[in-house]
C-alpha cells in the first residue's frame, strides 16, 4: 500500500526537490544536490500548473531529464563562481598592523600573543636574519592562509 501523501505526486516531488536544494546550499555547497533537486522542483511546478496527472515512473524520468538539462546549462557558470577566491595573502584587515613579539620569530611557523589571543606567524622571505628576538616591533605584510607574514619595523 502506498501512503496517502505519496499520491500527490507534484507536492511530494516539490518537497523532495526543495529539500535537496536546501541541503546542498546549507551543508555541502557543491551544487550536485542542487542540480538533482531542481529537476523534481521544476517538474512538480509544471505538473501542478498544467494540472497533469502522471504516474511515479514518468515523474521520476521527467525529473531526471530536467535535472540533467539544468546541470548541463548551469555547470560552467557555477564552477566559475566557485573558483572565484581572493588572491593569496590579500583581503585581511591584519595587513599593515604592527605588533610587539612576545617570543622569538623565525622563518618557520611560530606563535605570538596578539592581544588576548595567539596567532601563527613567520618571517617574510626577504628578512636576511633567520630570526628576530622577542620584544621586537613587527608589521604584518601578508598572509599565507591563516599564518601572518611579518617583517621587523625599521627603527629611526
Amino acid at each position: 500500500m502506498i501512503p496517502e501523501w505519496l499520491n500527490n505526486i507534484p507536492a511530494t516531488l516539490f518537497v523532495i526537490g526543495i529539500a535537496l536544494i536546501i541541503l546542498d546550499v546549507f551543508l555541502i555547497n557543491v551544487y550536485i544536490l542542487a542540480f538533482v533537486g531542481s529537476g523534481p522542483a521544476i517538474v512538480a511546478t509544471f505538473l501542478y500548473l498544467a494540472n497533469l496527472q502522471v504516474s511515479w515512473p514518468y515523474a521520476i524520468f521527467a525529473s531526471a531529464i530536467v535535472s540533467l538539462l539544468v546541470a548541463a546549462v548551469l555547470w560552467k557558470p557555477f564552477k566559475k563562481q566557485q573558483a572565484k577566491t581572493p588572491p593569496k595573502g590579500q583581503g585581511s584587515d591584519q595587513i599593515g598592523k604592527r605588533y610587539t613579539t612576545t617570543e622569538k620569530v623565525t622563518k618557520a611557523v611560530c606563535k605570538i600573543a596578539i592581544g588576548d589571543t595567539s596567532r601563527q606567524v613567520k618571517l617574510h622571505h626577504s628578512v636576511e636574519a633567520g630570526e628576530i628576538s622577542e620584544n621586537t616591533v613587527v608589521e604584518v605584510v601578508g598572509l599565507d592562509g591563516i599564518i601572518l607574514i611579518v617583517k621587523p619595523v625599521e627603527q629611526n
